[in-house]
């Protein structure tokens, strides 16, 4: 069942395009996700992993790279090491493989099209991509 914060933010969402502008302010008090009360943002890593039946854990179903096989490491670190990547461990408030087109075009055209899939994160983010 989709969550009434959900339905909401989509027909803005729906609202906003259809009126040409992503400016009107409509949705911006509503949360991405609904988390029992708090606004996370973003639910890569923090709300949800995706797991390839080989363990290869990855922090959203549509970003094609492993955090880490579930087989040869505690599940704890490897999301411990996906909330350090700054686009997951810190707030965003938007879809980053759906509206970040700065995201898209850095790390997913650049850094995982054409590779063999999951590519692991240590060819894909480096130390800048870390919160210290």
């Amino acid at each position: 069942m989709i969550s009434k914060h959900w339905k909401i933010k989509t027909i803005l969402a729906e609202l906003e395009l259809a009126i040409g502008s992503s400016d009107t302010g409509l949705s911006k008090d509503i949360p991405l996700t609904s988390a029992c009360g708090l606004d996370l943002g973003y639910i890569a890593v923090k709300r949800m992993v995706s797991v390839t039946k080989y363990g290869g854990v990855m922090q959203y179903p549509y970003i094609y790279v492993s955090l880490g096989n579930f087989f040869e490491e505690p599940l704890k670190d490897i999301i411990e090491r996906g909330l350090k990547i700054k686009y997951f461990g810190r707030y965003v408030d938007t879809c980053l493989i759906a509206e970040d087109r700065k995201f898209i075009n850095d790390i997913v055209v650049k850094k995982i099209y054409g590779k063999p899939l999951p590519v692991p994160y240590s060819e894909v983010f480096k130390d800048d991509d870390f919160i210290d």
